[in-house]
This record gives structure tokens, sequence and C-alpha cells, in this order.
């Protein structure tokens, strides 16, 4: 079945030191290299997690998985990432969380440059378990939208603009972590709007 794995998808896209670091309440202060510094939490329990075939995905109680999400535009040098949630109710297939605490780095290459913050949440919406996934399939499937605003120029869209996100994510189940795929569009209140894609990687709390 497939799997996220963790090294591969951050370097495809050109962020390969991310983390589920405690970026703090609103971001500020926080370095790229106060984030790679955490990095090998995340893959140290979850490089070698294996898929939970779908039969095996639990059919009662609670989860909840705390991690990372890590979003880049077609450039590959600029960066938003923010702290992610994902709770799990196995018997009713629902799947909820939220985004937030989110840092911007323009030019993932100066990691000792602090991050500014940017302002917003983005939530996980109509989202399940699909129980008839087969091999390769997802096994989570969402929306995960919202309004983010920045206080410096994002993605070459101006600073302190409001966008709205609207995206999918496609995730698996590993015996300690959800993971998966996001790709979607950020569009500004005028122009152009902005093809992303990235990576979540959380671990279960």
């Amino acid at each position: 079945m497939h799997i996220v794995s963790p090294a591969k998808a951050f370097l495809l896209i050109a962020v390969s030191t991310l983390s589920a670091c405690e970026f703090g309440d609103d971001g500020s202060g926080t370095s790229y290299s106060d984030i790679s510094a955490e990095v090998d939490r995340l893959t140290e329990v979850t490089e070698n997690d294996v898929v939970l075939e779908t039969a095996d995905i639990p059919t009662m109680g609670t989860a909840s998985y705390l991690g990372v999400l890590a979003l880049v535009d077609t450039s590959n040098t600029r960066a938003l990432m923010g702290q992610t949630q994902i709770d799990v109710a196995f018997e009713t297939d629902s799947v909820t969380g939220t985004v937030n605490d989110f840092v911007y780095a323009e030019d993932v290459s100066d990691q000792s440059k602090e991050l500014p913050s940017v302002d917003g949440t983005l939530t996980f919406e109509n989202g399940f378990i699909d129980r008839t996934a087969t091999s390769s399939d997802p096994q989570i499937l969402t929306e995960l939208t919202g309004t983010l605003n920045a206080p410096v120029d994002m993605f070459g869209i101006d600073a302190n603009t409001d966008i709205d996100l609207q995206s999918d994510f496609e995730g698996v189940f590993g015996e300690e972590s959800v993971s998966g795929y996001v790709s979607g569009t950020i569009e500004p209140a005028s122009g152009a709007t902005v093809d992303v894609g990235g990576v979540i990687l959380t671990v279960e709390e």
C-alpha cells in the first residue's frame, strides 16, 4: 500500500529540514534553523512506519495526530509551514482538525533568518475515512480551507492581503502517524491565483 515517505516527500518540495517543532503562539522569533533542529522527532517516528491496511483501521475510539503542514508554490523556494492537528473519530469515520501558528520562508536557503508569522487558521472540512480504499489509494479524504494574512509578501501576493486557500488533503494511516499530500490554490482578493502543494506529516499523540 502507498505511504508518504517523510524524507522523500520533504525533499520533493525542497524543504528537506522541516519538522513539527513548537513554533510558538504566533511564530515570531522562529528561524528556519529552529524548525530544522526538530526534524529528527518526526522522521525517527515515521521513517519505518508501516501503512495500515484499510481493513485494519480501528472502528472504535478516537485519535489525535500532531505535526506539520508544509506548502510550496511552483518555484519550490518559498514555503509556508504550520502546526497541524488531525482528529479522527473511528466509529463515525469522521476527520476534523486545524492548521495554525504559521510561519513563512521566502527563501529557505537562509536558515538563520527569523521567519514572519502568518495570521489565520485552516480547517479540515468534510473529512472522512474511506474504508473502501484499496492498495495505493488514500484512506483519508478531506478539504483544507481558510483565510490567511501575512505581514510580508507571500508567494508573490502583496503583504497584509487576505488570501483564501482552497485545497484537498489525501492521506494514509501509519501505525503511528497520518501523512499525505495537499494540493490546491491560494487566491487574493484581487489578482491571479497561485497553485500550491505540499505535505502533511503528523504523529499520534
